[in-house]
């Protein structure tokens, strides 16, 4: 059995390119040049490690935004009521919500991701329908959060595409 280099893919040992169009026969390392930014390269899905990576950040950055909605909802215990949407002890059930679907998109559910990127966007239209402050940083932060949710989603479609059946094997 053969690992290529550039995807991770295991061929079998008669192989001499891969499904990627990898040369197997070949040892030397595959060099890349990337004019990408580096910022936009942490959502490229070129191969193995790099689709894991992306998988990863989604459910990291569903940690994240967990942790802060956790946070606002156990806040709304010590304020007022009608004091702010963001502080509703209601939205605990939502960051347990998003702790569940985290969980999942770490063992690569595609499932999971894509409902947690239609829950993204249902309260995110949800939270600024009823008044929430919408102003340029709200608006560039959920991009970033939006951003690594559709890029794990992404990323899961094509780990079960390309390299499910090798992790099984």
């Amino acid at each position: 059995m053969i690992t290529c280099p550039k995807c991770g893919l295991v061929s079998p040992s008669d192989a001499s390119v891969c499904d990627c169009g990898a040369n197997l026969l070949s040892r030397a390392p595959i060099k890349s040049v990337d004019k990408m930014p580096r910022f936009l390269r942490d959502f490229r899905m070129d191969d193995r490690p790099s689709c894991e990576k992306v998988i990863r950040n989604g459910g990291i950055a569903a940690l994240v935004s967990g942790g802060l909605t956790l946070a606002f909802g156990v806040a709304g215990f010590f304020t007022g009521p009608g004091q702010s949407v963001l502080l509703d002890p209601y939205v605990l059930i939502d960051a347990a919500l998003i702790f569940i679907l985290a969980w999942f998109v770490f063992r690569r559910s595609r499932i999971a991701s894509t409902i947690l990127v239609l829950h993204f966007l249902l309260s995110k239209v949800v939270l600024f329908s009823e008044g929430a402050p919408m102003s340029v940083s709200n608006v560039i932060i959920a991009i970033g959060f939006m951003l690594y949710y559709v890029s794990a989603m992404w990323g899961t479609y094509i780990w079960h595409q390309r390299y499910s059946a090798v992790s099984h094997a």
